[in-house]
């Protein structure tokens, strides 16, 4: 049987400022890195933050904010790319562009991180 996530958000990943950025499209956050990976795993710990802030807040419509729809063409057109570079049996190494689909985290990392906030009543 195929491992099949509930929902993943698109990852656009590029250089910025001299570092991998990963771009989460749906939600418009970045994680930085000096590889691709490094990139997602920085972009996994903000989306975590983000969901866990949201849930204390009570506030779940600051969970999913699209970027600008530019990246959204860019990233259907390097998944593409990719797909057909793949299929003819090329390198699956990240060029100047890359693409993933990262999972929303799981409950129980949103659950400890929304239990690192708390209320300041000034």
């Amino acid at each position: 049987m195929t491992n099949v996530c509930d929902v993943t958000v698109s990852v656009l990943g590029f250089h910025e400022d001299g570092e991998w950025c990963a771009l989460a499209l749906e939600m418009d956050l970045r994680g930085y890195g000096q590889t691709f990976e490094e990139a997602l795993d920085d972009l996994h710990e903000s989306m975590t933050m983000q969901i866990g802030f949201a849930h204390f807040k009570d506030q779940t419509d600051m969970i999913f904010h699209p970027t600008d729809p530019v990246y959204f063409s860019l990233f259907a057109q390097v998944r593409n790319d990719r797909i057909m570079t793949l299929a003819k049996g090329g390198s699956a190494a990240p060029g100047e562009y890359a693409v993933a689909g990262m999972p929303i985290p799981p409950a129980h990392a949103i659950a400890a991180q929304k239990n690192n906030f708390s209320t300041f009543d000034g």
